[in-house]
């Protein structure tokens, strides 16, 4: 009796386990580069996603960058831009970056990224919000070629923890953009041999479901069944 008793004990710890996996772990969406429709042809770019709402006015998305573009052509990433959904992001107080030459911009539909239209937020190595991807900065700093850089935003606003990293897909930019507006993500090259350039939205990688980021939680609940197995077999 007491060996079945601990079965049970074991099997609710392993459902509480894994339902508190589901409801809060955070995913992450994966997404590459639209090279059909860049500029130039010349770059590429994968990305990760993750957004993780603290409560209804506080919450973080992370960006993870890799710069793709094949390495012959050299280049770096030198800005990238993404949206508000629902215009719920009211300010970014703060954030971190592992490559401090970027900072940070936030203008609801006033970021230029053209031809992509408007965008509300991202980074690039320029400040002014006025020009395209707020071009500036040296061309030669960035994301180079095989290089992952990862940006953390802190967000304040309104209904934060209704949001998902789907939301962020499905925010598209606005205004003019010569036929290619209405993108998600758009991502900023420089510094590719003769002086080139590019521009290159995102699209979802489709390569399968959101990945869960707390994966060795996942990895713990079948071991705490097995631990559970060997017990009740040890006690029959």
């Amino acid at each position: 009796m007491i060996a079945m008793k601990n079965v049970r004990i074991m099997v609710v710890l392993v459902a509480l386990l894994l339902g508190l996996v589901f409801t809060n772990s955070s995913y992450a969406i994966i997404f590459i580069g639209d090279i059909a429709n860049s500029t130039e042809g010349l770059g590429n770019f994968e990305a990760e996603l993750i957004y993780n709402p603290a409560s209804s006015t506080n919450a973080a998305i992370e960006i993870n960058l890799k710069n793709t573009s094949p390495e012959e052509n050299g280049g770096y990433i030198t800005a990238f831009l993404l949206n508000n959904p629902l215009n719920s992001i009211t300010g970014i107080p703060s954030w971190t970056t592992t490559d401090s030459d970027f900072n940070r911009l936030f203008v609801n539909d006033g970021l230029k990224g053209a031809p992509y239209g408007y965008f509300d937020f991202g980074a690039s190595l320029g400040t002014n919000v006025n020009s395209e991807f707020a071009d500036g900065g040296n061309p030669a700093q960035g994301i180079a070629v095989g290089d992952t850089e990862t940006f953390t935003f802190n967000l304040v606003g309104t209904g934060l923890d209704g949001l998902t990293e789907d939301s962020f897909v499905n925010a598209l930019s606005q205004g003019t953009g010569a036929g290619y507006e209405g993108q998600f993500f758009a991502v900023r090259f420089r510094g590719f041999e003769n002086d080139g350039s590019d521009k290159v939205p995102g699209q979802t990688d489709g390569n399968g479901d959101p990945i869960p980021e707390p994966a060795t939680l996942f990895l713990f609940g079948p071991a705490l069944l097995g631990l559970a197995w060997r017990q009740f077999k040890k006690n029959k």
